[in-house]
């Protein structure tokens, strides 16, 4: 039933208001007021709340836009439903079912009654906690990773590679210190030396 209550003006004529939703028009007469509640406020969309003339509209409202199927069926086959409730067409395109809802039955597509939604209340956004979290941000800080100074591989001898000794230029690298198991170099003479006694050696042998 609407929410229709009687209201007195400054020149005693009765009038009507329309509490529906904070609607708030007024109307000469109780059939005046029906008339408008049955086009604004009776058939509305639950999710979005937009509000339209007929339930054919509203079924129409909702299959095109929140029916997860209609999109891919639509790209196929016709499913675009006239605006008159008496007309059974069904079309391709929105464009092409809005010409014919004007030119054959004179209804407009989705002006005036189809663009109205529920009054809704905006929410104020507070900025003072956002800027107050980023003034305590440093401006001049740098991150650094948790980067070991040396990585070490193996179990028994330790060996190793100074990370922070590679992040210098080439020419201040110090040169690592020669280690006990270094190759030394070899002399011909004594690769021959050797060379003659393995032969001699192999020789008494047969």
């Amino acid at each position: 039933m609407a929410d229709c209550s009687a209201a007195s003006s400054s020149s005693s004529t009765e009038t009507f208001l329309c509490g529906e939703n904070g609607c708030m028009e007024e109307f000469a007469s109780v059939g005046e007021h029906e008339v408008h509640y049955e086009e604004v406020h009776r058939h509305h969309c639950s999710r979005c709340g937009q509000r339209f003339s007929s339930n054919h509209r509203l079924e129409i409202h909702l299959e095109e836009n929140h029916d997860p199927f209609f999109q891919s069926l639509s790209k196929t086959n016709p499913m675009f439903r006239c605006y008159s409730n008496d007309c059974e067409s069904k079309f391709m395109t929105s464009n092409e079912r809005n010409d014919h809802s004007v030119d054959s039955h004179g209804l407009l597509d989705r002006f005036d009654l189809d663009k109205r939604k529920r009054p809704t209340k905006m929410q104020p956004v507070s900025t003072s906690s956002s800027s107050t979290a980023a003034n305590r941000l440093p401006t001049n800080r740098k991150s650094k990773g948790n980067v070991p100074r040396s990585v070490c591989f193996g179990g028994g001898t330790e060996k190793s590679f100074d990370i922070a000794a590679l992040r210098k230029p080439w020419h201040q690298r110090q040169r690592p210190a020669a280690s006990e198991n270094a190759l030394k170099p070899i002399e011909c003479a004594d690769l021959a030396a050797a060379l003659k006694s393995d032969l001699n050696q192999a020789n008494s042998i047969k």
